[in-house]
């Protein structure tokens, strides 16, 4: 080859260095990204947000499948009461009445002698008094999870307070909420003051904003 070029002419000099190490060229369809890139680097992990705890959710949806069930329980035991009614003497018409209502409100039939009545709405009425006890401790578990998890939402609000960054940009955002805090502590008893460090914490960790103490935007790495 070097004989060819020189017969021809002199031979074409060396390339340069910088040419021979640059690196190929995308493959046809593989775009490339030219423009530059842009991330938004938080104040606060994500994990400084407050979420539902598992016992919460969980209590939760054993709640609405009790309450899925008592409206379908409610359905199939009104009718049945209501055409048994009139065929009762006095004094049973008015218990299975009184019934009647507990059931259509939801509550606990409240009839403690069912021996006139029909064994099949005699059981359907034991099936819905064990259901109104479920449906009740199911509740109770649900407000001792709420106040469990509301607990946790506070200690955990309290806790991003300890970053002397994210403070300073409170104070500067709520300066009348750092005094709040700094003369009753934090224990955020009060429902405002944690509704606004639930929402600075959003803010901070999961939103853009042009307040660049709680969030700011710089040129990635």
């Amino acid at each position: 080859r070097s004989a060819r070029m020189t017969s021809s002419g002199p031979a074409a000099p060396p390339a340069p260095a910088s040419a021979a190490s640059a690196p190929p060229a995308p493959a046809s369809g593989r775009p490339a990204l030219m423009l530059p890139t842009l991330v938004r680097l938080g104040g606060l992990p994500a994990c400084a947000v407050p979420r539902p705890q598992n016992a919460l959710i969980a209590a939760l949806e054993e709640v609405r499948r009790l309450d899925r069930e008592t409206e379908g329980a409610a359905g199939r035991l009104l009718d049945p009461l209501y055409e048994l009614i009139p065929l009762l003497d006095r004094d049973e018409r008015r218990a299975v009445l009184h019934a009647k209502r507990k059931v259509f409100q939801s509550r606990a039939s409240g009839l403690s002698a069912r021996a006139g009545l029909p064994s099949d709405i005699g059981a359907m009425l034991i099936d819905w008094d064990r259901l109104m006890a479920q449906r009740r401790n199911a509740r109770t578990r649900l407000d001792k999870a709420v106040a469990a998890d509301l607990e946790n939402s506070r200690a955990l609000l309290a806790h991003s307070l300890d970053d002397p960054d994210y403070l300073r940009s409170v104070a500067i955002a709520a300066p009348a909420l750092v005094s709040t805090l700094a003369r009753r502590g934090r224990r955020l008893d009060d429902p405002r003051v944690l509704r606004t460090l639930y929402s600075l914490a959003s803010r901070t960790a999961l939103k853009t904003s042009p307040f660049s103490g709680l969030t700011t935007v710089s040129e990635a790495g």
